[in-house]
């Protein structure tokens, strides 16, 4: 480690530093028009972009290649991938597993965020917007028939992103927004599961359906019911239960 990594690390507190460079890489890589299949910078330029050294950005690839983001190919370089599908279960309980607290705060943040937008929407949305609603929910079961990853997780933020602003509160907004990288990763893995897409398609109809009735507790409910599914198969993937301690007790909070 040089005296570079010995900073970060400094500055990074208890994390990883090898962790905290592949979320650096990930944010490059959403910072550019890279799709599955194109070469990244050499290691070398990564470690000078991100100021560390070749070693960790090394393991930092490593980790990004075992979630399935990357794709380490010797003697030719790192390419952006996809999941695939057929391994995207037993990545997703790794993923989960080696960053179960992180993602639990995650949706317990998002559930409170989209559940108060669902709610609101119910009695500011226009008549334009829940429409628009509907027709994004069209878009993303389409695309969750055709199989094809990068729409489905397109499509699916794309819906999110107008149920918050359906909600008319920029605080609202804008909490999500600061939520927005870590939510793309996170959609990729979960909705690369089998059936998954289907279903988050399903549960959207739910939530539009309660806005268009002007019912801001069935809205609420839809919302967090959408979540939690995920929230309860995070934990079953990390943990091997169906629930935990901690999952009853945010539920009580959150209903």
């Amino acid at each position: 480690m040089d005296d570079r990594d010995v900073l970060t690390t400094i500055e990074a507190g208890q994390r990883r530093l090898p962790d905290i460079i592949a979320e650096r890489i990930v944010g490059l890589i959403r910072g550019t028009p890279l799709q599955a299949g194109d070469r990244l910078a050499p290691e070398t330029e990564l470690a000078r972009q991100l100021g560390v050294g070749r070693t960790s950005v090394r393991e930092a690839l490593q980790k990004l290649q075992t979630l399935g983001i990357v794709e380490v190919v010797r003697g030719r370089g790192v390419f952006v991938s996809e999941p695939n599908v057929d391994d995207a279960q037993q990545a997703f309980a790794r993923w989960s597993k080696e960053r179960l607290f992180a993602l639990e705060e995650l949706l317990e943040t998002r559930m409170s965020i989209e559940a108060s937008a669902a709610a609101l929407a119910s009695g500011r949305a226009t008549t334009e917007e829940i429409d628009q609603l509907e027709s994004l929910n069209l878009d993303h079961l389409a695309a969750a028939r055709s199989g094809k990853l990068a729409e489905i997780v397109s499509t699916d933020q794309k819906f999110h992103e107008a149920l918050i602003a359906s909600g008319h509160n920029r605080l609202l907004a804008r909490f999500y927004g600061m939520l927005v990288a870590e939510l793309t990763d996170f959609r990729r893995k979960t909705l690369a599961r089998p059936g998954v897409p289907e279903r988050s398609a399903a549960q959207h109809a739910a939530i539009v359906a309660a806005i268009r009735a002007r019912n801001p507790r069935a809205a609420r409910r839809a919302a967090i019911d959408h979540l939690w599914v995920l929230y309860e198969e995070i934990d079953a993937a990390a943990l091997g239960v169906r629930e935990t301690a901690s999952a009853f007790t945010a539920r009580e909070a959150l209903d």
